[in-house]
């Protein structure tokens, strides 16, 4: 039988609320975010902020720089040999040059997380004065969507920022630990970077550590006890669902941000993994989709708005970091701009010589359209032609609700020979005239299926924007509001000046106007029951 190893007694606690308390982060190309994300962890309460950062494009390196020369962070730089991660040589860096120091909190968090504490006065020092002498708290996720916002409103800690998935989203049980350093620990970890490593014969147990719900990690959790051993492992990230809650805290996780800087992300490449390991794509159109989140609303972190606010603008009272901030703002407009270039192409090719579908917008409403398809994923059109080929050569999802037969055979014969991801969706709603108006009156049976029927289709995909610029307009959007999950982009064409459908503001939100169109958000839920008699004609009314 193999003597065992001594085991060696735990380091004893510092006093609750003692020592240090230690942000850090791996970045790139986070300009647009990282000074509010500086901010509001200095608000709550962290007493150094280091950010170690790689080759950036963006300005983001010149904004830190600027803030560690006024002394307010402190920023590391990793140059990543091809092939590597650059998340651990980050590891390694803040090892080497900044270290672990016994009695200190140290927290590892991504330039799209935001430690949201629940308890005391909801800063860092009452969140470690809550957990006494434990050592470590494994805080869960909860993942925020895009709030139906396509290009980035400029905050996180603002109303724009409101809406959340459920609590019982899969991805909520994911969590990143909070600990308090000691001989029982090596720093964070290498691969099972959601938790700090342990070190081997620690003699740490279970009940030293707290998890999401405000209890103590359960025996039956099994990556717990392989954890406690000193492993370093990748599957570190997740607690069962009894572990799970925001008893605590929680960690505001602004996983797809927006569509637009959700196409940069794509382009940037992750984090953790390599460049070139093919097999560890993250950043698709099914991940946004899937986790672009808005169920649910949740304004807990708008506690600290105001101070944030107050601290941005104190940091941008230094000249250099205004100064980086002005040019990293142009910098990402442009890459914007160049991420958007496809779909104006695409735009401009839409007219097919002597094709019917031209596109009939005038500039301004064009401008509108454009940006919108640049950002957007699954497109659901009532009343389409040209956008609907727009669509088609940007490699969108797009299904196109057509009443007039004619129309919707050229247009679905037209779509065949550009992609098998545009589909045309015909309704009867009989004979029709030029402009797509129903001829004759009596056949008012069918007309509730314009608006409604093809989100009965199984092929329908969750559309992240609705072009509304057939028949039955206003009945449309209630459709939107109706039928969708989550907060959704409609543009209404023909808006403006057509006081007949003003009645869907008490349905949506009103975000601008370009010309003659609206761009709306609609956010899912019942139609109020004062409007119901109106809502209903909405569905007979084709205009």
């Amino acid at each position: 039988m193999t003597e065992a190893l001594p085991v060696p007694a735990p380091t004893k606690a510092t006093p609750a609320g003692a020592g240090r308390k230690v942000l850090f982060s791996a970045m790139k190309n986070e300009a647009p975010f990282v000074l509010e994300w500086i901010a509001y962890h200095k608000v709550i309460g962290f007493d150094e902020v280091v950010i170690c950062s790689n080759p950036s494009n963006d300005g983001m390196e010149e904004i830190l720089a600027a803030l560690a020369e006024a002394g307010e962070m402190r920023h590391l730089r990793a140059t990543v040999p091809e092939g590597k991660s650059p998340q651990i040589f980050a590891i390694r860096k803040f090892a080497a040059d900044v270290g672990f120091h016994n009695g200190d909190w140290y927290l590892w968090l991504d330039g799209d997380e935001f430690l949201n504490v629940h308890v005391g006065d909801r800063t860092v020092s009452a969140l470690v004065e809550e957990l006494g002498e434990r050592h470590c708290a494994l805080i869960n996720w909860r993942i925020f969507g895009s709030s139906g916002h396509a290009r980035f409103p400029g905050r996180f800690v603002s109303p724009d920022f409101a809406r959340a998935s459920r609590p019982d989203f899969l991805m909520n049980t994911r969590i990143k630990g909070i600990f308090r350093h000691s001989a029982a620990f090596s720093g964070f970890a290498e691969f099972g970077i959601h938790r700090p490593l342990i070190a081997r014969n620690s003699g740490l147990r279970l009940e030293d550590f707290v998890t999401g719900n405000g209890q103590p990690a359960l025996p039956t959790g099994r990556s717990h006890l392989r954890w406690l051993t000193g492993e370093d492992f990748t599957n570190t990230s997740q607690l069962n669902r009894n572990e799970s809650g925001w008893a605590l805290a929680q960690i505001n996780h602004y996983i797809v941000r927006t569509k637009d800087f959700f196409g940069l992300k794509q382009k940037r490449g992750r984090g953790y993994v390599s460049r070139n390991n093919a097999r560890k794509v993250r950043h698709t159109d099914e991940f946004f989709r899937e986790h672009d989140r808005n169920e649910a609303e949740d304004r807990s972190i708008l506690h600290w708005q105001d101070r944030v606010t107050a601290e941005i603008d104190r940091l941008m009272q230094i000249p250099d970091v205004a100064a980086a901030v002005a040019s990293s703002q142009a910098l990402v407009e442009g890459h914007l701009a160049q991420l958007a270039a496809p779909v104006a192409a695409a735009m401009a090719d839409a007219p097919d010589g002597g094709n019917a579908f031209a596109m009939a917008f005038p500039a301004a409403e064009r401008g509108l359209l454009e940006s919108c398809y640049a950002r957007a994923s699954n497109v659901l059109e009532y009343g389409g032609g040209a956008s609907t080929v727009l669509a088609a050569r940007s490699g969108l999802s797009v299904i196109c609700v057509e009443g007039d037969k004619n129309r919707a055979n050229r247009l679905a014969a037209h779509l065949s020979g550009i992609t098998d991801k545009a589909r045309v969706h015909p309704v009867d709603i009989g004979p029709t005239g030029e402009d797509g108006r129903p001829l004759k009156p009596r056949a008012h049976q069918r007309f509730h299926r314009y608006a409604l029927s093809v989100w009965d289709r199984p092929d329908l995909a969750e559309p992240d924007l609705v072009l509304i610029a057939g028949r039955f307009r206003a009945a449309c959007l209630a459709a939107v509001k109706l039928r969708a999950t989550r907060p959704t982009t409609v543009l209404f064409a023909d808006y403006a000046d057509r006081t007949h459908y003003h009645g869907v503001e008490r349905l949506a939100v009103k975000e601008e106007v370009a010309g003659h169109m609206a761009r709306f958000t609609v956010t899912p839920g019942p139609i109020p029951p004062e409007m119901m008699t109106e809502v209903v004609g909405w569905f007979s009314d084709p205009r």
